[in-house]
């Protein structure tokens, strides 16, 4: 079922370094958002865009989830996915 949402002005967490949440930054940077990414590392892919988002060299905890409108799980790692989607 398509829906829509308005995301203008909105602070998205996106967690994960890989070509998923590049996929996802990508496509918000047409929008007027503030991204937060969260990971470690990121994959080389990620270097063009890394300007146009906050990047925290961390890994997830709860904490993150603080003072942002939407979080994307973008992890290969689907306990982790599944840790985020309980702590919202």
């Amino acid at each position: 079922m398509p829906m829509s949402i308005k995301v203008e002005g909105s602070h998205f967490l996106i967690v994960g370094g890989g070509r998923i949440a590049l996929k996802k930054v990508k496509k918000l940077l047409h929008f007027n958002v503030r991204i937060t990414l969260v990971s470690p590392v990121v994959d080389q892919a990620m270097d063009p865009v890394l300007q146009h988002v906050m990047w925290q060299t961390s890994r997830y905890d709860k904490e993150c989830l603080h003072e942002v409108d939407y979080v994307i799980a973008a992890t290969n790692d689907k306990k982790l996915n599944g840790q985020i989607q309980i702590e919202l």
